[in-house]
């Protein structure tokens, strides 16, 4: 062969390379691309299949991309992904392949490690994640969710190794743990995750769903000041499902917003009912999730309802977590709805991620005292401290207060000790049906609280 021939043989060959490189890496992170991974994937699986040799599939999602991207554009993003890439490769033995197969989500295949072993560089690259990141100036650190599986226990072929990976990572993500290894329960769970899903979209149509309605109660006078509206639904399925499961699968699936707008609608429907039959409900409480006011026309939305009901934006409280409340784009909806009159509070105070010393600054008129609190007073000091901590930075300004979940003449005693001047719970009702719910109004307007049958 000639020098020239020769020449033009290494070329090719080395083009050849290149773009098979190309083809085969992520060119943000360096690191190997999906193809990559589901070529490996496939090849480690059948390794183990025929070796009996263990390996271990690890999918690594990372929470905060999303709202970095958000906050502090594509660029802090990038180098975010970046940066983790180096770092969880630098922890890696060589063997170890590290993917990087969509926007936020990583892949990791470990081969002939035992359980133990796998499970400890997982965590290890958990920690990793959470170590500061500078970001065009600003700090940040990373959580990350992993849902693992072992193969060829899991899975013979690289298809159910991965279905079986990525049920455990969205169980982590459901549970918000950061490792979460694959079990058959989770794949029951899968199946009973679409059957409720596919019947509560079908729900509103159905006719299925309905409000039930628990009073707020003035804790010195007995005087019903407020009234939560929630969620039930009359499912066929089985077994029944309850609004633990079902709205917090609806949340995971983006349905709460036709599910938020069909709550909100039939409320402030049943007020102007009551209100057209001269009873005295002052206001109505509804529970508004991340993916309602996350709309960027949510408060105006809210205020359209009022009106065509002809009620006034001050008969309505929002209900909402502390962690939405935090977020840049709720702040923006609830400063326009405070400005229109309406009631915001914090639901579950105490579980949450905001601080005592926030609550002047937000939008917000009260908090809600979380039940699990109200369940420990007199028993635990720290939750005897906290709701007395609570009632006197509320006081000063001038938020109210309800507390959650009262269930015994005792916790009721206690909360009238400490001064708290609104509670809600079993002690007083279980949720009513509308008609009910009038009919407890009228006793309570006539005998008081504690007289109440």
């Amino acid at each position: 062969m000639s020098a020239m021939a020769s020449l033009n043989v290494y070329q090719s060959t080395n083009r050849v390379q290149a773009l098979t490189q190309a083809l085969y890496t992520d060119p943000l992170t360096g690191l190997p691309n999906r193809a990559a991974f589901q070529e490996a994937l496939g090849q480690a699986v059948g390794k183990a299949k025929h070796s009996g040799q263990n390996g271990t599939l690890a999918l690594l999602n990372i929470n905060e991309f999303v709202r970095i991207n958000d906050e502090l554009g594509h660029t802090a993003g990038d180098l975010a992904l970046k940066t983790l890439a180096q770092r969880w490769r630098a922890a890696l033995p060589p063997e170890a392949h590290l993917s990087r197969v969509s926007g936020d989500e990583f892949a990791l295949l470990l081969q002939g490690s035992a359980k133990d072993s796998a499970e400890a560089q997982i965590r290890q690259l958990l920690e990793v994640a959470q170590q500061p990141l500078e970001l065009v100036g600003v700090f940040r650190t990373l959580s990350v969710r992993c849902g693992a599986a072992y193969f060829p226990e899991n899975g013979t072929d690289a298809a159910a190794v991965n279905i079986a990976a990525d049920l455990a990572g969205v169980q982590a993500r459901r549970s918000h743990r950061g490792l979460v290894v694959y079990s058959p329960q989770l794949a029951l769970s899968s199946d009973r995750r679409r059957r409720v899903l596919s019947a509560l979209a079908q729900a509103p149509e159905r006719g299925e769903l309905r409000l039930v309605y628990q009073p707020i109660c003035s804790l010195s006078t007995g005087q019903v000041e407020s009234v939560e509206a929630l969620l039930r639904w009359d499912s066929s399925l089985n077994p029944p499902t309850y609004p633990e499961e079902f709205i917090a699968l609806a949340e995971e699936a983006a349905l709460m917003k036709p599910l938020g707008d069909w709550v909100l609608t039939r409320a402030l429907e049943q007020m102007s009912e009551w209100q057209a039959q001269g009873l005295n409900v002052p206001r109505m409480n509804v529970n508004v999730s991340p993916q309602e006011v996350m709309r960027g026309n949510y408060a105006e939305r809210t205020l359209q309802k009022l009106s065509e009901f002809h009620l006034s934006p001050s008969v309505l409280e929002l209900e909402l977590t502390e962690r939405t409340v935090l977020q840049e784009t709720a702040l923006l909806q609830l400063r326009l709805l405070r400005s229109a009159g309406v009631y915001v509070s914090i639901d579950d105070f105490g579980t949450g991620h905001s601080s005592l010393g926030r609550l002047h600054s937000l939008p917000i008129t009260g908090v809600k005292l979380d039940r699990s609190f109200i369940a420990m007073l007199g028993q635990d000091g720290s939750a005897d401290r906290l709701s007395r901590t609570v009632l006197t930075l509320a006081r000063a300004l001038n938020l109210e207060v309800v507390a959650e979940g009262i269930e015994t003449e005792p916790q009721l005693a206690l909360l009238r000790e400490l001064a708290c001047p609104l509670g809600q719970g079993y002690l007083f009702t279980r949720p009513l049906a509308p008609a009910d719910f009038a009919a407890y109004l009228r006793r309570a307007a006539s005998y008081g609280l504690r007289s109440i049958p």
